[in-house]
């Protein structure tokens, strides 16, 4: 992998301190009551430098949940798994714990953006964290721990997850996400578990 330029190296930690900067004015202030003005002038760039990195607000918003599935990535690479539910449970939690970083602010305007944006970003089967969950339920099916289709399972778990996330957002963050989301989804995995009597 060819080193990157002193240019190109600035340019990536420019891209990465406007994105801090919006997401922690995100965190603090609606989203609407935040204007590109105070982006910038939070990180010390002029406006031109940050149409040169971003079209607009929402796409710092999900240029923000693309770093997260980085982290996320960052993270599983040290992980090992026990083959059992518990990895899908510890997958689960360090989404979570990555999401209450910034509060609950942002992530309910990543679902208003999505509500209307072409794209759709988080029913992407092809990101990084439904291909974990979608292999994890394959081999939790394998070593019959689960019985049902890959694809309806862990679709069933990413619609809980959503879910539970919306609802954390409506509440404005007022309960333990963690843990309600462990219970949520520990219903979904009970559901399908190889031991239960029917379906």
């Amino acid at each position: 992998m060819e080193e990157l330029t002193h240019r190109q190296q600035q340019a990536l930690e420019t891209k990465a301190h406007i994105l801090d900067s919006a997401l922690e004015l995100f965190g603090q202030e609606s989203f609407e009551n935040v204007k590109i003005t105070d982006i910038c002038q939070k990180a010390g760039v002029s406006v031109g430098t940050f149409y040169y990195y971003f079209k607009d607000k929402d796409s710092i918003i999900k240029e923000g949940y693309r770093h997260f599935d980085e982290e996320l990535r960052a993270w599983w690479k040290s992980y090992e798994p026990r083959g059992t539910a518990e990895d899908i449970f510890a997958f689960i939690q360090k989404q979570f714990e990555l999401l209450l970083t910034h509060g609950y602010r942002i992530d309910a305007q990543f679902f208003k953006s999505q509500l209307t944006s072409v794209e759709k970003y988080i029913l992407d089967e092809r990101r990084f964290s439904y291909q974990v969950i979608s292999d994890l339920v394959e081999k939790l099916i394998a070593n019959h721990q689960l019985a049902g289709e890959p694809h309806e399972i862990t679709k069933h778990i990413f619609m809980t997850t959503r879910g539970t996330l919306y609802d954390w957002c409506m509440y404005e963050g007022s309960y333990n996400l963690v843990t309600m989301c462990r219970k949520s989804v520990g219903i979904v995995l009970y559901y399908y578990s190889a031991s239960a009597d029917s379906r």
